[in-house]
Order: C-alpha cells, then sequence, then structure tokens
C-alpha cells in the first residue's frame, strides 16, 4: 500500500526510475530593487556554469516524466543552489520532451538572499543515455536583509529583493 501511495519509486514494472547529472552554461541576468555597494553591480548580464542532478520516474505507458533536481549555478559572478521541488516533463515524441518545474533558490550575496524559481524548456535525447536541453527560467523577488550601514537598513524596506532572468543550455546524461 505504501509503494502504491508513494508512486512506486521502489520499481514497479511498468516504470523507469533514473537519476542524471547535467553539466552546461547559463546566461543570467539580474535586477536589483535597490542598488547595494556590498553586493557589486547588476547592471549587465554574464555567463557562468550551470550543474545538476536529479531523480525521475518515467512511466513506460504514459508521456508524463516527474522527479526533483538539485542545481549549483554562477549567476552573475555568485553562485546560486536551488532545488526543484517539482520538475515535471511531457514527451511529445520519444525524443523531444518539454519539462517546466518550480522550486526555491538560495543566491550567495553578501547576506543569503531566499526565493522562489521556476521555468520552462526543451530536451532533445540524442540517445538513450544523452541528451541536450534548453532552459529559461526565472527567480522572483529573490530576498536578501540590509544588515550593512551602508545600505541604510533603517530606510524603506528591511530587504533587498533580486530578479534573476537565466536562459541555460547544458548536456544530460541519464544513469
Amino acid at each position: 500500500m505504501m509503494l502504491w501511495a508513494l508512486g512506486g519509486w521502489a520499481g514497479a514494472a511498468c516504470a523507469e526510475n533514473y537519476i542524471d547529472v547535467d553539466v552546461g552554461m547559463a546566461y543570467s541576468d539580474v535586477s536589483a530593487s535597490e542598488p547595494s555597494p556590498i553586493d557589486g553591480d547588476f547592471s549587465s548580464g554574464d555567463v557562468g556554469y550551470h550543474i545538476g542532478v536529479g531523480a525521475y520516474r518515467n512511466n513506460d505507458d504514459s508521456r508524463w516524466v516527474y522527479g526533483v533536481k538539485l542545481e549549483l549555478q554562477d549567476v552573475v559572478g555568485n553562485s546560486m543552489i536551488s532545488v526543484r521541488a517539482i520538475d515535471v516533463g511531457y514527451k511529445f515524441t520519444p525524443r523531444f520532451t518539454f519539462n517546466g518545474f518550480l522550486g526555491a533558490a538560495r543566491y550567495d550575496l553578501a547576506t543569503p538572499a531566499f526565493g522562489y524559481r521556476l521555468g520552462l524548456g526543451g530536451r532533445y535525447w540524442i540517445s538513450d543515455r544523452w541528451a541536450l536541453s534548453a532552459e529559461a527560467s526565472f527567480a522572483d523577488s529573490v530576498a536578501r536583509d540590509k544588515l550593512f550601514p551602508e545600505e541604510n537598513p533603517g530606510v524603506g524596506s528591511p530587504d533587498i529583493f533580486f530578479d534573476v532572468v537565466q536562459l541555460s543550455v547544458y548536456l544530460k546524461y541519464k544513469f
């Protein structure tokens, strides 16, 4: 009964459970709700690394793929760790999958900034194990506290908010 409730992650005969890793690059553009001399200049976008590891379930009798994923990215010179709590894909063909995700992000600035992240993308399976993925994502109102005197912590909002727009391209390997 418990295996059925969990979706059969222990290995039902009609499902494929797998882990994958991906490596690539991401173009990131960051905007801040107000300038901060501590965090640096976000006036232009930048290209950085993208690394991820995910766990997925693919039903043989269905076109749906779902799972979770942990990502590490370079966002304009600072690291961002994000968790895709919901990562869902739909297989249009055996080789092409459209996916969408929703999760949480931690942006490593002068003080940590936290928020949610969502995105859409496509994946082309080159072989049974390798895929090329392209995605667009948005981390909205990723907030960090104003704690430094240079930031006038007593003036206006006690937080600085960051919006992060990303375009990612990466190779995925399925184990």
